[in-house]
Protein backbone atom coordinates (compact mmCIF):
# COMPACT_ATOMS: atom_id res chain seq x y z
CA UNK A 1 0.00 0.00 0.00
CA UNK A 2 1.39 3.02 -1.13
CA UNK A 3 1.63 6.45 1.55
CA UNK A 4 -0.75 8.14 -0.45
CA UNK A 5 -3.12 5.59 -0.33
CA UNK A 6 -3.07 5.12 3.52
CA UNK A 7 -3.38 8.89 4.00
CA UNK A 8 -6.63 9.41 2.11
CA UNK A 9 -8.40 6.14 3.59
CA UNK A 10 -6.91 5.72 7.67
CA UNK A 11 -5.67 8.38 9.98
CA UNK A 12 -2.23 7.61 12.28
CA UNK A 13 -4.29 5.01 14.03
CA UNK A 14 -5.50 3.14 11.33
CA UNK A 15 -8.78 3.67 11.60
CA UNK A 16 -10.86 4.45 8.11
CA UNK A 17 -12.07 7.77 8.30
CA UNK A 18 -14.53 7.95 5.30
CA UNK A 19 -18.25 6.47 5.75
CA UNK A 20 -17.40 3.29 3.46
CA UNK A 21 -19.37 -0.18 3.55
CA UNK A 22 -17.36 -3.31 4.02
CA UNK A 23 -17.62 -4.02 0.69
CA UNK A 24 -15.90 -0.72 -0.29
CA UNK A 25 -13.31 -1.21 2.10
CA UNK A 26 -12.93 -4.41 0.71
CA UNK A 27 -12.61 -3.63 -3.11
CA UNK A 28 -10.03 -0.67 -1.67
CA UNK A 29 -7.95 -3.14 -0.45
CA UNK A 30 -7.70 -5.12 -3.76
CA UNK A 31 -7.41 -2.30 -5.93
CA UNK A 32 -4.59 -1.63 -3.50
CA UNK A 33 -3.28 -4.61 -3.56
CA UNK A 34 -3.84 -5.36 -7.42
CA UNK A 35 -2.04 -2.14 -8.50
CA UNK A 36 1.01 -2.91 -7.01
CA UNK A 37 1.49 -6.93 -8.05
CA UNK A 38 0.45 -5.45 -10.85
CA UNK A 39 3.23 -3.17 -11.33
CA UNK A 40 5.62 -5.74 -9.87
CA UNK A 41 4.70 -8.39 -12.60
CA UNK A 42 5.04 -5.49 -15.09
CA UNK A 43 8.25 -4.26 -13.71
CA UNK A 44 9.37 -8.50 -13.58
CA UNK A 45 8.36 -8.90 -17.37
CA UNK A 46 10.05 -6.20 -18.18
CA UNK A 47 13.20 -7.35 -16.61
CA UNK A 48 13.37 -10.12 -17.85
CA UNK A 49 12.37 -9.12 -21.59
CA UNK A 50 15.49 -6.38 -20.77
CA UNK A 51 17.50 -9.71 -19.33
CA UNK A 52 16.49 -11.59 -22.13
CA UNK A 53 18.27 -8.78 -24.68
CA UNK A 54 20.63 -7.97 -22.45
CA UNK A 55 21.96 -11.72 -22.67
CA UNK A 56 21.16 -11.77 -26.64
CA UNK A 57 23.00 -8.43 -26.46
CA UNK A 58 25.45 -9.51 -24.02
CA UNK A 59 28.58 -9.88 -26.22
CA UNK A 60 27.67 -6.72 -27.60
CA UNK A 61 26.37 -4.38 -25.05
CA UNK A 62 27.90 -5.56 -21.56
CA UNK A 63 26.31 -2.12 -20.08
CA UNK A 64 23.10 -2.98 -21.29
CA UNK A 65 23.40 -6.03 -19.02
CA UNK A 66 24.10 -4.54 -16.03
CA UNK A 67 21.49 -2.25 -16.38
CA UNK A 68 19.28 -4.74 -16.71
CA UNK A 69 20.55 -6.86 -13.23
CA UNK A 70 19.43 -3.56 -11.54
CA UNK A 71 16.51 -3.37 -13.01
CA UNK A 72 15.75 -6.92 -12.20
CA UNK A 73 16.73 -6.59 -8.09
CA UNK A 74 14.87 -3.40 -8.16
CA UNK A 75 11.52 -5.22 -9.62
CA UNK A 76 12.24 -7.94 -6.33
CA UNK A 77 12.75 -5.76 -4.44
CA UNK A 78 9.65 -3.33 -4.95
CA UNK A 79 7.89 -7.15 -5.03
CA UNK A 80 8.83 -7.89 -1.38
CA UNK A 81 7.47 -4.43 -0.21
CA UNK A 82 4.40 -5.05 -2.03
CA UNK A 83 3.75 -8.42 -0.08
CA UNK A 84 4.85 -7.22 3.28
CA UNK A 85 2.27 -4.30 2.92
CA UNK A 86 -0.24 -6.75 1.85
CA UNK A 87 0.13 -9.17 4.93
CA UNK A 88 0.13 -5.58 7.40
CA UNK A 89 -2.82 -4.84 5.94
CA UNK A 90 -4.80 -8.31 6.30
CA UNK A 91 -3.72 -8.36 9.65
CA UNK A 92 -5.12 -4.86 10.55
CA UNK A 93 -8.20 -5.89 8.90
CA UNK A 94 -8.70 -9.30 10.39
CA UNK A 95 -7.65 -7.48 13.57
CA UNK A 96 -10.81 -5.33 13.35
CA UNK A 97 -8.02 -2.03 13.90
CA UNK A 98 -9.92 -0.48 11.24
CA UNK A 99 -13.46 0.31 12.37
CA UNK A 100 -15.62 2.45 10.90
CA UNK A 101 -18.20 4.98 12.60
CA UNK A 102 -21.08 3.21 15.28
CA UNK A 103 -23.89 2.68 13.06
CA UNK A 104 -27.47 3.85 14.25
CA UNK A 105 -29.59 1.30 16.29
CA UNK A 106 -31.83 -0.93 14.13
CA UNK A 107 -35.43 -2.24 14.57
CA UNK A 108 -35.81 -4.73 17.42
CA UNK A 109 -36.85 -8.26 15.87
CA UNK A 110 -40.04 -9.55 16.82
CA UNK A 111 -39.25 -12.44 19.32
CA UNK A 112 -41.79 -14.94 20.30
CA UNK A 113 -42.46 -18.58 21.73
CA UNK A 114 -44.82 -21.12 20.24
CA UNK A 115 -44.51 -24.07 22.76
CA UNK A 116 -40.50 -24.91 22.67
CA UNK A 117 -40.10 -23.30 19.53
CA UNK A 118 -38.81 -19.50 19.12
CA UNK A 119 -39.48 -17.56 16.68
CA UNK A 120 -37.45 -14.05 15.47
CA UNK A 121 -38.63 -12.27 12.69
CA UNK A 122 -41.51 -14.40 11.64
CA UNK A 123 -38.87 -17.28 11.21
CA UNK A 124 -39.80 -20.20 13.39
CA UNK A 125 -36.46 -22.16 14.76
CA UNK A 126 -36.69 -25.97 15.63
CA UNK A 127 -38.21 -27.24 18.13
CA UNK A 128 -36.19 -27.20 21.75
CA UNK A 129 -37.73 -30.21 23.38
CA UNK A 130 -36.38 -33.40 22.52
CA UNK A 131 -38.41 -36.78 23.34
CA UNK A 132 -39.29 -38.05 26.71
CA UNK A 133 -35.84 -39.94 28.17
CA UNK A 134 -36.19 -43.09 29.84
CA UNK A 135 -37.49 -42.80 33.41
CA UNK A 136 -34.64 -42.78 35.99
CA UNK A 137 -34.15 -44.51 39.38
CA UNK A 138 -35.92 -43.56 42.36
CA UNK A 139 -34.15 -41.31 44.24
CA UNK A 140 -33.44 -40.30 48.14
CA UNK A 141 -36.20 -40.01 50.35
CA UNK A 142 -36.22 -36.76 51.56
CA UNK A 143 -37.10 -34.70 54.86
CA UNK A 144 -40.87 -34.86 55.23
CA UNK A 145 -42.17 -30.97 54.69
CA UNK A 146 -44.34 -28.95 57.22
CA UNK A 147 -47.39 -30.02 57.30
CA UNK A 148 -49.70 -28.10 54.75
CA UNK A 149 -53.29 -26.57 55.63
CA UNK A 150 -56.22 -28.67 56.01
CA UNK A 151 -58.22 -28.93 52.70
CA UNK A 152 -61.82 -28.69 52.60
CA UNK A 153 -64.77 -30.53 53.57
CA UNK A 154 -64.96 -33.30 51.13
CA UNK A 155 -68.75 -34.33 50.34
CA UNK A 156 -70.29 -37.12 52.36
CA UNK A 157 -70.30 -40.54 51.05
CA UNK A 158 -72.98 -42.36 50.60
CA UNK A 159 -73.97 -44.35 53.82
CA UNK A 160 -72.65 -47.50 53.92
CA UNK A 161 -74.57 -50.87 54.75
CA UNK A 162 -74.80 -51.60 58.47
CA UNK A 163 -71.83 -53.79 60.10
CA UNK A 164 -72.84 -56.92 62.18
CA UNK A 165 -73.77 -56.10 65.84
CA UNK A 166 -71.05 -55.83 68.59
CA UNK A 167 -70.63 -57.61 71.53
CA UNK A 168 -68.64 -56.44 74.41
CA UNK A 169 -67.58 -58.27 77.03
CA UNK A 170 -66.00 -56.91 80.40
CA UNK A 171 -62.69 -58.51 80.83
CA UNK A 172 -60.56 -57.60 83.87
CA UNK A 173 -61.29 -54.87 86.12
CA UNK A 174 -58.08 -54.12 87.93
CA UNK A 175 -57.14 -50.91 90.48
CA UNK A 176 -54.28 -48.87 89.65
CA UNK A 177 -52.47 -45.04 89.79
CA UNK A 178 -53.72 -44.53 86.08
CA UNK A 179 -56.61 -45.29 84.51
CA UNK A 180 -56.20 -47.11 81.85
CA UNK A 181 -58.71 -48.94 79.22
CA UNK A 182 -57.83 -52.16 76.74
CA UNK A 183 -59.77 -53.30 73.82
CA UNK A 184 -58.66 -56.90 72.56
CA UNK A 185 -59.94 -59.08 69.63
CA UNK A 186 -61.72 -58.31 66.73
CA UNK A 187 -65.51 -57.15 66.22
CA UNK A 188 -68.17 -57.81 66.42
CA UNK A 189 -66.62 -59.94 69.66
CA UNK A 190 -64.45 -57.61 71.72
CA UNK A 191 -62.92 -57.60 74.96
CA UNK A 192 -62.52 -54.39 77.27
CA UNK A 193 -60.20 -54.27 80.40
CA UNK A 194 -60.09 -51.57 82.79
CA UNK A 195 -57.61 -50.38 84.99
CA UNK A 196 -59.62 -47.81 87.53
CA UNK A 197 -57.57 -45.34 90.41
CA UNK A 198 -59.27 -45.21 93.57
CA UNK A 199 -60.87 -41.92 94.21
CA UNK A 200 -61.35 -39.72 97.52
CA UNK A 201 -63.27 -40.71 99.89
CA UNK A 202 -66.92 -39.34 99.26
CA UNK A 203 -69.15 -37.53 101.70
CA UNK A 204 -71.09 -39.64 103.53
CA UNK A 205 -74.76 -40.59 102.03
CA UNK A 206 -78.25 -40.03 102.99
CA UNK A 207 -79.39 -42.41 105.83
CA UNK A 208 -81.07 -45.15 104.12
CA UNK A 209 -84.71 -46.28 104.90
CA UNK A 210 -85.39 -48.75 106.97
CA UNK A 211 -84.40 -52.62 105.54
CA UNK A 212 -87.15 -55.20 104.86
CA UNK A 213 -87.05 -57.74 108.10
CA UNK A 214 -86.39 -60.88 106.29
CA UNK A 215 -87.57 -63.15 109.27
CA UNK A 216 -89.00 -61.94 113.02
CA UNK A 217 -87.50 -64.89 113.80
CA UNK A 218 -83.89 -63.66 113.34
CA UNK A 219 -84.84 -60.60 115.34
CA UNK A 220 -86.52 -62.04 118.14
CA UNK A 221 -84.12 -64.67 120.36
CA UNK A 222 -85.45 -66.45 123.47
CA UNK A 223 -82.71 -68.32 125.27
CA UNK A 224 -81.17 -68.71 129.05
CA UNK A 225 -77.81 -66.97 129.66
CA UNK A 226 -76.79 -63.42 128.09
CA UNK A 227 -75.86 -63.25 124.39
CA UNK A 228 -72.41 -61.78 124.94
CA UNK A 229 -71.70 -65.08 125.91
CA UNK A 230 -72.75 -67.12 123.73
CA UNK A 231 -71.61 -70.35 125.69
CA UNK A 232 -75.00 -69.42 128.14
CA UNK A 233 -77.43 -69.91 125.52
CA UNK A 234 -77.61 -72.81 124.61
CA UNK A 235 -76.65 -72.92 121.41
CA UNK A 236 -79.49 -69.90 120.51
CA UNK A 237 -76.41 -67.27 119.95
CA UNK A 238 -74.54 -68.21 117.05
CA UNK A 239 -72.88 -64.74 116.17
CA UNK A 240 -75.24 -63.96 112.92
CA UNK A 241 -77.57 -62.01 114.61
CA UNK A 242 -78.72 -58.75 112.63
CA UNK A 243 -78.14 -55.31 114.26
CA UNK A 244 -81.59 -54.58 116.20
CA UNK A 245 -82.27 -58.07 116.98
CA UNK A 246 -83.22 -58.56 120.70
CA UNK A 247 -82.69 -61.72 123.30
CA UNK A 248 -84.45 -62.44 126.03
CA UNK A 249 -82.78 -64.07 128.76
CA UNK A 250 -85.32 -66.53 130.74
CA UNK A 251 -82.83 -66.41 134.07
CA UNK A 252 -81.73 -62.88 133.51
CA UNK A 253 -78.09 -64.99 133.05
CA UNK A 254 -78.39 -64.41 137.22
CA UNK A 255 -77.48 -61.30 137.34
CA UNK A 256 -80.67 -59.19 136.49
CA UNK A 257 -80.27 -58.84 132.84
CA UNK A 258 -83.40 -59.76 131.12
CA UNK A 259 -83.38 -58.28 127.82
CA UNK A 260 -80.66 -57.57 125.42
CA UNK A 261 -80.52 -55.54 121.82
CA UNK A 262 -77.85 -56.09 119.54
CA UNK A 263 -76.02 -52.26 118.54
CA UNK A 264 -72.71 -51.81 116.18
CA UNK A 265 -71.20 -51.85 119.43
CA UNK A 266 -72.07 -55.49 120.38
CA UNK A 267 -74.78 -56.73 122.58
CA UNK A 268 -76.14 -53.97 125.59
CA UNK A 269 -78.78 -54.83 128.43
CA UNK A 270 -81.84 -52.59 127.31
CA UNK A 271 -83.84 -54.26 130.82
CA UNK A 272 -82.16 -55.48 133.70
CA UNK A 273 -81.67 -54.12 137.41
CA UNK A 274 -79.20 -55.60 139.58
CA UNK A 275 -80.96 -54.32 142.63
CA UNK A 276 -79.45 -53.01 145.40
CA UNK A 277 -76.22 -54.77 146.57
CA UNK A 278 -74.24 -53.80 150.46
CA UNK A 279 -70.45 -53.47 150.24
CA UNK A 280 -69.23 -53.12 153.72
CA UNK A 281 -70.33 -54.56 157.38
CA UNK A 282 -72.28 -51.89 159.60
CA UNK A 283 -69.79 -52.52 162.18
CA UNK A 284 -68.23 -49.54 160.47
CA UNK A 285 -70.79 -47.04 161.66
CA UNK A 286 -71.42 -46.43 157.98
CA UNK A 287 -73.07 -48.23 155.21
CA UNK A 288 -72.53 -48.47 151.29
CA UNK A 289 -74.57 -49.94 148.69
CA UNK A 290 -74.30 -50.10 144.61
CA UNK A 291 -77.21 -50.65 142.11
CA UNK A 292 -76.79 -51.11 138.36
CA UNK A 293 -79.83 -50.54 136.06
CA UNK A 294 -79.80 -49.48 131.99
CA UNK A 295 -79.46 -45.88 133.12
CA UNK A 296 -75.91 -46.40 134.79
CA UNK A 297 -74.78 -46.70 138.68
CA UNK A 298 -75.94 -45.61 141.62
CA UNK A 299 -73.84 -45.22 145.19
CA UNK A 300 -75.63 -44.93 148.61
CA UNK A 301 -73.88 -44.50 151.11
CA UNK A 302 -73.83 -43.03 154.84
CA UNK A 303 -73.83 -42.38 158.37
CA UNK A 304 -75.90 -45.48 160.47
CA UNK A 305 -78.42 -44.22 162.57
CA UNK A 306 -78.02 -47.30 165.18
CA UNK A 307 -77.32 -51.11 165.63
CA UNK A 308 -73.47 -49.79 162.99
CA UNK A 309 -70.78 -49.78 165.53
CA UNK A 310 -69.55 -46.43 166.06
CA UNK A 311 -69.54 -43.55 163.63
CA UNK A 312 -66.42 -42.04 162.52
CA UNK A 313 -65.26 -38.91 164.55
CA UNK A 314 -65.85 -35.48 162.74
CA UNK A 315 -63.26 -34.66 159.85
CA UNK A 316 -62.20 -38.23 159.76
CA UNK A 317 -61.57 -39.59 156.22
CA UNK A 318 -62.42 -43.39 155.64
CA UNK A 319 -62.04 -44.92 152.77
CA UNK A 320 -64.35 -47.58 152.54
CA UNK A 321 -63.18 -49.43 148.94
CA UNK A 322 -59.69 -48.69 147.67
CA UNK A 323 -57.30 -50.78 144.95
CA UNK A 324 -54.76 -49.81 147.14
CA UNK A 325 -54.83 -49.84 150.58
CA UNK A 326 -58.46 -52.27 151.09
CA UNK A 327 -57.67 -54.92 148.45
CA UNK A 328 -61.02 -53.90 146.57
CA UNK A 329 -62.90 -51.37 144.15
CA UNK A 330 -65.99 -51.31 143.10
CA UNK A 331 -66.56 -54.75 140.87
CA UNK A 332 -66.82 -54.74 137.19
CA UNK A 333 -69.89 -53.22 135.62
CA UNK A 334 -70.15 -50.68 138.63
CA UNK A 335 -67.14 -48.53 137.73
CA UNK A 336 -66.93 -45.03 136.42
CA UNK A 337 -66.01 -44.46 132.61
CA UNK A 338 -62.02 -43.86 132.60
CA UNK A 339 -61.07 -40.20 131.67
CA UNK A 340 -59.41 -40.33 128.44
CA UNK A 341 -55.80 -38.26 129.59
CA UNK A 342 -54.95 -41.58 130.82
CA UNK A 343 -51.09 -40.19 131.20
CA UNK A 344 -52.37 -37.61 133.71
CA UNK A 345 -52.44 -39.79 136.81
CA UNK A 346 -54.95 -37.07 138.17
CA UNK A 347 -57.55 -38.09 140.05
CA UNK A 348 -60.85 -36.96 139.81
CA UNK A 349 -64.22 -37.39 141.81
CA UNK A 350 -67.89 -38.00 141.63
CA UNK A 351 -69.37 -36.71 145.53
CA UNK A 352 -72.65 -35.83 146.96
CA UNK A 353 -73.33 -34.36 150.48
CA UNK A 354 -74.37 -36.36 152.87
CA UNK A 355 -77.46 -34.98 154.38
CA UNK A 356 -79.00 -35.31 158.34
CA UNK A 357 -81.93 -37.30 158.52
CA UNK A 358 -83.26 -34.73 161.23
CA UNK A 359 -86.73 -33.44 161.11
CA UNK A 360 -85.46 -30.37 163.05
CA UNK A 361 -82.36 -29.95 160.68
CA UNK A 362 -82.84 -31.56 157.52
CA UNK A 363 -80.25 -29.34 155.55
CA UNK A 364 -77.08 -30.23 157.97
CA UNK A 365 -74.35 -31.64 156.71
CA UNK A 366 -72.71 -34.59 157.91
CA UNK A 367 -69.88 -35.75 155.41
CA UNK A 368 -69.24 -36.04 151.96
CA UNK A 369 -69.48 -39.47 150.19
CA UNK A 370 -66.87 -39.33 147.43
CA UNK A 371 -66.41 -41.97 144.48
CA UNK A 372 -62.84 -41.49 142.56
CA UNK A 373 -61.71 -42.04 138.93
CA UNK A 374 -58.19 -41.64 137.98
CA UNK A 375 -56.87 -41.48 134.43
CA UNK A 376 -53.41 -42.81 135.32
CA UNK A 377 -53.82 -45.43 138.20
CA UNK A 378 -56.52 -47.91 137.28
CA UNK A 379 -55.99 -48.91 141.31
CA UNK A 380 -58.27 -45.73 141.67
CA UNK A 381 -60.71 -46.01 139.62
CA UNK A 382 -64.17 -47.36 141.29
CA UNK A 383 -62.42 -45.83 145.14
CA UNK A 384 -65.25 -44.68 147.60
CA UNK A 385 -64.35 -42.59 150.58
CA UNK A 386 -66.82 -41.19 153.13
CA UNK A 387 -65.68 -37.57 154.84
CA UNK A 388 -67.16 -36.73 158.19
CA UNK A 389 -68.14 -33.38 158.77
CA UNK A 390 -70.58 -33.23 161.32
CA UNK A 391 -72.47 -35.41 164.36
CA UNK A 392 -75.74 -37.39 162.85
CA UNK A 393 -76.81 -39.38 160.80
CA UNK A 394 -78.27 -39.52 157.19
CA UNK A 395 -77.04 -40.60 153.57
CA UNK A 396 -76.22 -39.41 149.86
CA UNK A 397 -76.39 -41.17 146.70
CA UNK A 398 -73.80 -40.15 143.81
CA UNK A 399 -75.15 -41.73 140.22
CA UNK A 400 -72.84 -41.59 136.90
CA UNK A 401 -73.47 -43.30 133.25
CA UNK A 402 -71.09 -46.42 132.61
CA UNK A 403 -70.36 -47.93 129.55
CA UNK A 404 -68.74 -50.99 130.96
CA UNK A 405 -70.08 -54.44 130.38
CA UNK A 406 -72.73 -55.74 132.56
CA UNK A 407 -71.84 -57.84 135.78
CA UNK A 408 -70.91 -61.37 135.31
CA UNK A 409 -71.60 -61.28 138.91
CA UNK A 410 -73.39 -59.58 142.01
CA UNK A 411 -71.13 -58.20 144.55
CA UNK A 412 -71.82 -58.09 148.18
CA UNK A 413 -75.47 -58.99 150.00
CA UNK A 414 -78.61 -57.90 148.88
CA UNK A 415 -79.32 -54.94 150.84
Amino acid sequence: MTEAYRAAAVDEQGRILSARTRADVEALARGAVEGPVGEAVSAAEAAMVARDGAVSAASSAADSAVEAGSAADRAVGAADRLNADARTFGDAVRSGEFKGEKGDVGPAPDVSWAGDRLTVGGQTGPALTGPQGDRGPQGLQGIQGPQGDRGPQGLKGDTGAPGPANTLTIGTVTSGTTAGATLTGEAPAQTLSLVLPQGPQGDRGPQGPPGVVSSASAYLLVGPGRPDQPSTTAGVITGGEPVGAEYRSTDGAGVGADVWIKTSRGWVVSLGDTGWRGMIAATTGMFLNVRRTPDGVRVHGGFLFSGGGTKPAINTKTVLLDGIYTGGLLPNGFRPDTPTQASTRSIASLSAVVRSRSDTDPASSLGVLYVDTDNGDARANGRVVMKTIGGGFGGAIVEYPTAEPWPTTLPGTPA
